[in-house]
């Protein structure tokens, strides 16, 4: 099959919360199938684009606010501190991956080292199953994407020769609470749910990507739209049969 030559017909690492059970909010395997195989993407609410475009706008007041509060950088420097981390798209073992390392890298001094900085943007209602500053208690969907994140690096080290990346075992997530307050979670990597995410994404890819195969219906809005266009509603009049003499 041939697809499309654009980074939304790759599995991305936001996508990997699909492969955990419940983990994603937001998209289901049936959305990613769509978008990937079909080029169909999902249509979220005016609240969801706002919401995604308000995030990508604060995520350098978001690491800015980070850097201050939690590392103590000073304010007039902080931007100066921070580089944005583009998206990668590697060759070799792993045709079917995007990725990005993060939102930010970001140089500190005192000890003098680069953390990995990942961006989010949630209301405090949303917060209430998280744990505290700090920790690694965070939603499944962010803990999924953060570690396929730091598999995706160590798999493509060659590209960040000459940075401290190709060792990241750590990112620092840093959460705009309502527009105001910043959260700071820290997320080491885990070798076998690096893994175990590396190995669902495959599978995902060679059983249903290559083969143009749906996953199983799921009940999310890819799965119907799917179903949908394989069985078409009968809209013909019905006939009603001449009476048998």
């Amino acid at each position: 099959m041939r697809l499309r030559k654009v980074a939304h017909n790759l599995i991305g690492t936001s996508d990997y919360p699909v492969f955990v059970p419940g983990a994603s909010k937001y998209q289901s395997l049936g959305d990613v199938w769509l978008r990937i195989v079909r080029g169909v993407r999902q249509t979220p609410s005016e609240f969801l684009r706002r919401a995604g475009r308000s995030g990508q706008l604060d995520e350098q007041a978001t690491a800015q606010m980070l850097l201050e509060e939690h590392f103590g950088v000073a304010p007039e420097v902080s931007a100066d501190r921070l580089t944005k981390i583009g998206q990668r798209i590697p060759g070799g073992a792993r045709p079917w991956q995007r990725y990005h390392a993060g939102d930010f890298e970001a140089l500190l001094e005192d000890p003098a080292r680069t953390i990995v900085i990942e961006c989010k943007s949630r209301v405090k209602y949303g917060l209430t199953s998280w744990g505290a500053d700090g920790t690694d208690d965070v939603a499944a969907d962010v803990f999924a994407q953060v570690q396929g994140q730091m598999e995706a690096v160590r798999a493509d080290r060659d590209h960040w020769v000459g940075s401290n990346l190709p060792d990241l075992n750590v990112t620092h997530v840093a959460v705009r609470v309502d527009g105001r307050d910043i959260r700071h979670f820290i997320i080491e990597r885990d070798e076998e749910i690096g893994a175990m995410l590396v190995d669902r994404a495959e599978r995902f890819w060679r059983d249903h990507v290559l083969t143009e195969t749906p996953p199983p219906p799921d009940g999310s809005e890819g799965s119907d739209r799917e179903l949908s266009d394989r069985f078409r509603a009968h809209t013909e009049r019905m006939r009603t049969p001449a009476p048998v003499e």
